[in-house]
C-alpha cells in the first residue's frame, strides 16, 4: 500500500506512524480505525505502524475489507479480532497493542458471532461504558495473540527518466534505474527499463541467467502481438516446450507495457522487483548476467541473442571533461598543407570511458577536409569526421566501400561529437574543429597508450572522390611526429607486427576476432616454407558454433573450412560444396590433420576455437607466406552446426599483415539466398510441422470436395 489511496468502495486508506490513538467520533457517520502493525518480539523492528481506514458507511464492506488484507498474510498475522454489529456504520476497533500500553474499545452492542477470527480470540469480558468508551479496560490484558499485522515496505516507483543505459548490440539498447530497496535489506528494490530495439517488429525479451545459458534462466518477454509483456521460465533449449509462462502469483511485473513506433522500434517498458522468492535475484551489487533474444511476431526460435554481464554498481558518475582552451600538440600532414592539433583528455576516472580527443585540422584548401580512424590504414571499414562547406557540417561517418555512395553518416545516435564547427576563412585555409570520445560502443577506437592509425582526405564543394588523401599513425603516449605512411597507387608501406613471433590480431568484425601466428621450422625459410603450420585462434563474443574457411576467390562455394561445434566439442575440416547445408561435408578422416585443436565456450559467453593446419597439404588449398590470401569467418546462430547467421571475407598477406574486406559477390543473389532460407525454415517448415500435428483435428473422410455440376 502506498501513502494514501482513495479506494471507491472503502474510502481513504493511509498507512502512518504514530502513538497509539483511537477515534471514535461520530460526526457526520465517519468512523476511523487503526490497526497498529508490530513486529515480533525478537523482531528489530520496534516502532509500530498503523494502517487507518475512514469509512462513511456500509460497515460490512469495511469488514470484508479488513478480513481480505489480513489473510493476504497468513504467515505474518498471528491474531485477529474484529467485531460488527448493528447497522448505520455502528462499528469499532475491539483491540490492539502499542508501546507498553494495551487499549480495548468495543461496539455498545457486542455480537460473538461476528468476530472474524474467532478461532483465537481475546474477547473483552466487559464492554465500555456508553460515556467513556475509548477507556474501559477489559478484565484481563490481551496476549501476544492481538491483532499484530506485517510493517510493509513502501511501494516504491521508478523515476520519470531512465539516465543509464547499455547499448546491447546495434540496434538494441537497455535504458534502465535501479531503484534501491528502501529500507536497506527489504525486497522492495526495483529494475526499471526500457528496451529499445531498432528495425524489428516482433517479440522481444531480456532473460536473467546464472551461467550464460539459455535452459535455467528467467525471462521478461514482450510480444507485440497480443501486447503482452510476461515473466517466463525457460528450462532448455526448445521453443515449444522449454518456454513456459510462470505461474499467475509470479506475474509481479508493474507498469509494463510493449509497443511498436512508427519508425519501426519496438519498446518494452517494465519494472521488476530485484528480489523476488525463488527466482534468480538481481544484485545492486556484483555481476548480473543477462540474456538478450528478439525473434517473430509469435513467441518462438529467436533470430538473434547475446549474453552480457552487468554490475550495477559500477553506475557512478562520470564527468563530462572539457578540452583546454590551446592545442599545444600538432602532426604536420607531409604534403598535404595540413596540420592536425590536438590534445588527449585521459579518462578521470580511469577506466570510465570519458577521456577526449581534441581536434583542430588545418588545410590549404577550399574544399571539405577529413580525418578518419583506421584499422589497417585502409579507406575500407574505417570510420569518419568529414566537414563539408556545402552546409558546414561536421559529422561522423561510415566508410564502407571506396564508391562515393558507400560513404555514408552514422546513425543520429552515434552522431556525439562536441564543439563542432567548420569555416573557410579569407586566407585559403579550411579549418575544422571536434571533440570525439576515444572510446565509444562499437566504433574504432582511440588509444591513449598504443599506435593509431589516421587518414587524412580532402576533396571538393560537396563530398565526392577525394583529390588527396594520406595515412599516418599517431602513439599519444609519445607526443612526436611519426613519419607518415604516403598511400600510392593504392599499395601501402606498412610496418607490421612479426607474426611468427607472436600472435596478430585481424577483427573479423565488432564480434569476431582471428588471430594467427606463423610457425616455420629451423631449417625452412618463409619463402620456401617447407612443414610450415599456422596456429589459429577465434574468438566470438557469442554461443555459437564458428568457423574459418580458405578460398581461392573469396566465395564460399569451393572453399576449404574448419568449423568448430561447441555442442559436441568437434573441430573438423568441411569442404563446402554448396551453399546449402547439405553442400557442407566433411573431409575423410585421412585429411583430419588438424593439431591442438579445441573448441570450448567460456563463463564470459565467449566461444573459442584453437587449432594448428599445415599450410601446404596435397589436394588442399594451400595458405600462402607471400602472397594474398582470402580467408572467410562465419558464425551461427547457436552450437548446432546450420545456416550461418553473418559472414566476412578479408584478404590477408600473412608476410605483411595488410587486410582488406572483400565486398561479398552477387550481393542480389546472397539476399535472394536469405530471403528463401527464412521462408523455408521461418515459414514453411513450421507450417508443415503444425500441419502435421493438428491433422487428427480435421473431420474423418475426405477433407477436400470436388464441386461437380
Amino acid at each position: 500500500l502506498g501513502p494514501k489511496v482513495l479506494h471507491p468502495q472503502f474510502g481513504t486508506i493511509t498507512r502512518q506512524t504514530s502513538p497509539p490513538q483511537l477515534r471514535t467520533s461520530n460526526r457526520n457517520r465517519q468512523k476511523t480505525h487503526r490497526l497498529h502493525h508490530l513486529g515480533r518480539s525478537n523482531s528489530s523492528r520496534s516502532s509500530s505502524s498503523s494502517l487507518m481506514i475512514t469509512r462513511k458507511s456500509n460497515p460490512s464492506k469495511a469488514a470484508l475489507f479488513l478480513a481480505a488484507y489480513l489473510l493476504s498474510f497468513p504467515d505474518h498475522v498471528q491474531a485477529a479480532q474484529y467485531g460488527a454489529a448493528g447497522t448505520g456504520g455502528n462499528y469499532s476497533q475491539v483491540s490492539w497493542q502499542g508501546g507498553n500500553e494495551t487499549t480495548t474499545s468495543s461496539p455498545t452492542s457486542w455480537s460473538e458471532s461476528t468476530n472474524l477470527f474467532s478461532s483465537r480470540t481475546n474477547a473483552p469480558t466487559k464492554a465500555p461504558t456508553d460515556d467513556n468508551p475509548s477507556t474501559a479496560a477489559p478484565t484481563s490484558t490481551p496476549t501476544s495473540d492481538a491483532l499484530i499485522l506485517p510493517i510493509i515496505p513502501a511501494t516504491l516507483t521508478c523515476p520519470t527518466i531512465l539516465t543509464k543505459s547499455t547499448e546491447i548490440d546495434p540496434a538494441s539498447t537497455l535504458h534502465y534505474e535501479i531503484v534501491p530497496s528502501n529500507p536497506p535489506g527489504s525486497t522492495n528494490g526495483l529494475l526499471c527499463g526500457r528496451l529499445e530495439t531498432k528495425s524489428h517488429d516482433g517479440w522481444v525479451g531480456l532473460a536473467l541467467s546464472r551461467n550464460l545459458v539459455m535452459p535455467r534462466s528467467e525471462a521478461i518477454i514482450g510480444i507485440p502481438m497480443d501486447d503482452s509483456v510476461r515473466k517466463y521460465d525457460l528450462s532448455s533449449y526448445d521453443a515449444a516446450g522449454g518456454i513456459t509462462v510462470m505461474e499467475e502469483d509470479k506475474q509481479t511485473l508493474r507498469d509494463a507495457s510493449i509497443d511498436i513506433t512508427e519508425d519501426g522500434t519496438t519498446i518494452m517498458e517494465f519494472a521488476k522487483l530485484l528480489v523476488e522468492d525463488d527466482e534468480i535475484p538481481i544484485m545492486e551489487e556484483g555481476v548480473n548476467i543477462f540474456l538478450y533474444a528478439r525473434g517473430g511476431d509469435f513467441l518462438g526460435l529467436h533470430w538473434y541473442r547475446r549474453s552480457y554481464k552487468k554490475d550495477f554498481a559500477e553506475d557512478i558518475f562520470v564527468p563530462v571533461l572539457s578540452c583546454p582552451d590551446v592545442l599545444s600538440m600538432s602532426t604536420v600532414l607531409e604534403n598535404m598543407n595540413a596540420t592536425l592539433h590536438y590534445a588527449i583528455v585521459p579518462s578521470n576516472p580511469p577506466e570510465s570511458r570519458n577521456g577526449v580527443l581534441c581536434g583542430r585540422l588545418e588545410a590549404k584548401h577550399d574544399g571539405y577536409i577529413g580525418i578518419a580512424f583506421s584499422r589497417t590504414t585502409s579507406m575500407l571499414g574505417a570510420e569518419a569526421i568529414i566537414g563539408l562547406p556545402s552546409d558546414d557540417s561536421v559529422l561522423k561517418y561510415n566508410m564502407n566501400d571506396y564508391n562515393d555512395g558507400d560513404v555514408v553518416p552514422m546513425r543520429e545516435d552515434r552522431q556525439t561529437l562536441r564543439d563542432t564547427s567548420f569555416d573557410m576563412n579569407e586566407d585559403g585555409m579550411t579549418i575544422m574543429e571536434f571533440t570525439k570520445l576515444l572510446v565509444e560502443d562499437w566504433q574504432i577506437p582511440i588509444l591513449e597508450e598504443g599506435e593509431n592509425i589516421f587518414l587524412y582526405a580532402a576533396g571538393g564543394y560537396e563530398l565526392g572522390a577525394h583529390s588527396a588523401h594520406l595515412s599516418f599513425t599517431k602513439d599519444f603516449a609519445e607526443d612526436i611526429h611519426v613519419p607518415s605512411v604516403e598511400e600510392e597507387g593504392g599499395e601501402l608501406e606498412l610496418l607490421a607486427k612479426d607474426c611468427t613471433k607472436e600472435l596478430c590480431d585481424l577483427e573479423l568484425d565488432s564480434d569476431y576476432l582471428l588471430r594467427y601466428k606463423l610457425n616455420i621450422p629451423e631449417d625452412s625459410s618463409a619463402v620456401e616454407c617447407t612443414g610450415c603450420t599456422i596456429s589459429m585462434e577465434l574468438i566470438y563474443e557469442g554461443e555459437a558454433w564458428i568457423s574459418i574457411a580458405f578460398s581461392n576467390d573469396g566465395k564460399m562455394v569451393g572453399s576449404e573450412a574448419v568449423i568448430g561445434t561447441p555442442v559436441d566439442g568437434n573441430v573438423l575440416k568441411y569442404i563446402m560444396e554448396s551453399k546449402v547445408m547439405s553442400g557442407v561435408e566433411r573431409m575423410p578422416e585421412s585429411q583430419q590433420t588438424l593439431m591442438d585443436a579445441s573448441i570450448e565456450v567460456t563463463d564470459d559467453g565467449q566461444t573459442i576455437m584453437k587449432f594448428t593446419k599445415l599450410m601446404r597439404e596435397p589436394g588442399e588449398i594451400e595458405i600462402l607466406t607471400g602472397d594474398d590470401n582470402y580467408f572467410l569467418g562465419a558464425y551461427g546462430i547457436d552450437e548446432v552446426l546450420a545456416t550461418h547467421i553473418k559472414r566476412h571475407s578479408v584478404v590477408l598477406n600473412l608476410a605483411s599483415g595488410v587486410s582488406e574486406e572483400v565486398a561479398t559477390p552477387y550481393k542480389a543473389a546472397w539476399l535472394a539466398h536469405g530471403i528463401m532460407a527464412f521462408l523455408s525454415w521461418g515459414v514453411f517448415v513450421p507450417f508443415a510441422v503444425q500441419a502435421s500435428v493438428l491433422r487428427a483435428f480435421l473431420p474423418k473422410g475426405s477433407t477436400w470436395k470436388t464441386a461437380q455440376g
